[in-house]
């Protein structure tokens, strides 16, 4: 099992990256594998807002475009990194629909995600429901 003690790339997010090169190659490879480079990119900003200490981030993109599959990925690595005690107090994930907040639920379950993951409407969690 090697790190990544000397890969540049995750020196660019500051304290979180000493934590991402604590893990092994192979535990990157299940997050990172499979991403097309618009999913990395996805990714590699909302690792930039978590370092830089921002409670919330939103982005947005076509169905099918994998901004779930995104998701699932960072919580996943949230994970490795803090172990699964991370979700307690929860991360929220939120849909514009009652139906599009169902479907995400699922995608998340079916990705293994289930504990401390909220999911609800946009408007829900603005407080407009």
């Amino acid at each position: 099992m090697s790190n990544n003690n000397n890969n540049p790339a995750l020196s660019s997010f500051g304290t979180f990256g000493q934590e991402l090169k604590k893990l092994s190659d192979e535990q990157l490879l299940t997050i990172f594998t499979g991403l097309n480079l618009d999913q990395e990119n996805a990714l590699h900003t909302i690792l930039e807002c978590f370092e830089s200490g921002a409670k919330q981030v939103a982005f947005c993109g076509a169905a099918g475009s994998g901004k779930t599959f995104v998701v699932g990925r960072f919580v996943k690595l949230l994970e490795l990194i803090y172990g699964p005690a991370y979700r307690e107090p929860g991360i929220l994930v939120t849909a514009p629909t009652h139906p599009a907040k169902v479907q995400l639920r699922q995608s998340m379950e079916a990705a293994g995600i289930r504990a401390g993951l909220n999911c609800c409407t946009t408007h829900f969690a603005l407080g407009l429901a």
